[in-house]
């Protein structure tokens, strides 16, 4: 009884200088939210591209969000996306709807797409373009409209995205955010350290309402019309 005794005290006493299991890192540490507000379409930016602009907000933004420092860490963790499920089609170009409050001073971004992101999650990459140079953001509350030629033939539901590759920094860019339209298709990338849950998750679970992402496409050469099972409006900017 008094050898249980003594080995109990001995474990207890190794306790105490164990390193206590980690708990998951508070995600907040590395999310930068910008809203509620009601932000303004400022400026449109990049190329003019063919075919019919498609999107899932309502034209009107409510909110900025970016990862930063560790919420961004390879092969995309911290990326943002929206899906999409068009039927078959060219994507000439990737279109973001970006802010920034003065951070920015040039970085590039990657910008992808990913198949699935409407009835599951994002899956593998079909194509991506790498370090993608932007024109500097409208400061917030303003937003631009940014058109990234990247092209790639769809027949199936996809995701629109793109990731910073700027690790342990501060925030630079933000993506447009609309919290009370039409429910679209958003996903975030959540880094390991800050789950579970991680991987694909919708954006809500960390930052908050969100109804779809400043995210959309050019389509040109679509045979088939939209499928009614797509969440997202299909709409032309008039230029």
């Amino acid at each position: 009884m008094r050898t249980s005794g003594i080995f109990i005290l001995l474990l207890c006493s190794i306790a105490l200088y164990l390193p206590a299991h980690a708990d998951p890192i508070d995600p907040f540490d590395s999310v930068d939210i910008l809203g509620p507000a009601t932000a303004t379409l400022a400026t449109y930016q990049g190329r003019d591209c063919n075919g019919t602009l498609i999107y899932n907000h309502d034209d009107s933004f409510e909110n900025g969000y970016i990862w930063a420092y560790g919420g961004y860490q390879p092969p995309y963790y911290g990326a943002f996306g929206e899906g999409f499920d068009m039927g078959s089609g060219q994507i000439e170009c990737v279109v973001l709807w970006l802010t920034q409050t003065g951070g920015f001073y040039g970085q590039p971004i990657d910008v992808y797409i990913w198949d699935g992101g409407v009835s599951r999650e994002p899956g593998n990459v079909l194509t991506v373009g790498y370090e993608v140079v932007i024109e500097a953001p409208a400061m917030w509350p303003e937003i631009s409209q940014h058109n990234l030629p990247l092209p790639f033939f769809v027949h199936d539901e996809f995701t629109i995205g793109f990731w910073g590759p700027w690790m342990y920094e501060a925030a630079q860019i933000y993506i447009a955010v609309d919290s009370n339209g039409p429910n679209g298709n958003p996903w975030t990338n959540i880094a390991p350290e800050y789950g579970p849950p991680n991987g694909w998750q919708d954006p809500s679970l960390v930052f908050g309402p969100t109804a779809s992402l400043g995210m959309g496409l050019f389509l040109i050469d679509m045979p088939t019309p939209v499928k009614p099972d797509t969440w997202g409006a299909l709409k032309s900017l008039v230029r």
